[in-house]
């Protein structure tokens, strides 16, 4: 990553007037940037925005998560769950996974669902078929994987996932995560989600396994079944982004609230009613440019030719205001789902 892009807008958090002038000016030195190709900013006593170059078109890099964080806040809200719908043809044992745009089917999840399915009465699935909203990674949310992702995670890649980590027959390979994944949590939220300690007690068969958007059979017909899975608030998976600027699961947030189209429209709404008549001020901006763009909700640019998100530093600092006005609207928490200086591990120390 080009380190001019790296550093822009890195101190906008930075409220106290006292010290963002000389700590900004030890940034630049010490890493001996042009402050001209950078930006800083603040709101000072007043509450107007202070700093250097705040109305400059600025490149986003990481910045970029925050904002994933409030159009998924705006649009969908922080408690807001993931409901993946299972339908389950009793007289064929043939399962079909109805995806909501989910990206936290990891090795934790999937063993999660091999205990719901032998709890329901499960034990055996001829045919698996899963729409292109389910994705299964088992290292979606890992540390190692934040930065080292897929562009998007295949259907092939779901389709043997779901195959290795459903069948458990050949769980040889399985045996140990499972009994990690049992060990790494409590009594009581073992016995409250029905999970069993032993891994060689689950039984669950599984024959084949594809991506059809349309399953084979009526999923409203006769001997049919349905399953709800629902995940956990989203706002645990967007501190996790937060803490770790993890690439994957900011991109997925992005995808979740409607991808490109719809959070364009989230920000266009936010531009015109915060920053209406905004070009006669903004500085470094082609005609008919618009101020903030986002190609992608992590700030990691995949596309070839590379097109990296940008906005200017007050456009920014404004969003992350509107966002804690918003959380405390709904009795949540800034804290809750951004990285916490002095108490938050992961990338910002």
């Amino acid at each position: 990553m080009n380190t001019k892009k790296i550093l822009v807008i890195a101190s906008m958090l930075v409220t106290q007037a006292t010290m963002a002038g000389p700590y900004w000016d030890s940034l630049m030195k010490a890493g001996r940037y042009k402050p001209a190709n950078h930006a800083m900013c603040y709101y000072d006593s007043n509450g107007e925005v202070a700093g250097e170059n705040v109305h400059k078109k600025s490149y986003l890099a990481s910045i970029t998560k925050l904002i994933t964080t409030y159009v998924a806040q705006h649009k969908l809200g922080a408690s807001f769950k993931h409901a993946t719908k299972l339908y389950y043809k009793v007289d064929t044992k043939e399962l079909h996974i109805k995806g909501d745009t989910d990206p936290l089917y990891n090795k934790e999840k999937l063993f999660y669902l091999v205990n719901q399915l032998n709890n329901s009465g499960i034990t055996e699935l001829k045919k698996i078929t899963f729409d292109e909203n389910f994705m299964a990674w088992t290292q979606a949310d890992s540390k190692d994987s934040a930065q080292k992702r897929p562009s998007r995670v295949s259907r092939d890649k779901t389709q043997k996932t779901l195959k290795a980590y459903l069948h458990t027959p050949e769980w040889n390979a399985n045996l140990k995560a499972y009994q990690t994944f049992v060990n790494a949590n409590t009594k009581d939220w073992l016995d409250f989600l029905r999970i069993e300690r032993d891994p060689k007690k689950l039984s669950l068969s599984v024959g084949t396994v594809s991506s059809e958007v349309t399953p084979s059979f009526d999923i409203n017909g006769e001997n049919v079944r349905e399953l709800i899975v629902m995940s956990s608030e989203i706002k645990g998976y967007i501190k996790h982004f937060n803490i770790l600027s993890h690439n994957f699961l900011s991109d997925e947030a992005f995808e979740a609230v409607g991808g490109k189209v719809e959070v364009d429209k989230i920000l266009n709404e936010f531009m015109n009613q915060h920053f209406p008549n905004y070009e006669a001020t903004r500085t470094g901006f082609k005609s008919g440019e618009p101020t903030i763009q986002l190609y992608n909700g992590s700030g990691y640019p995949l596309e070839n030719p590379r097109r990296d998100n940008f906005a200017t530093c007050a456009v920014v600092i404004k969003i992350i205001k509107q966002l804690d006005i918003e959380l405390q609207n709904n009795q949540e928490q800034i804290q809750k789902l951004v990285a916490v200086t002095g108490t938050d591990k992961g990338t910002l120390k």
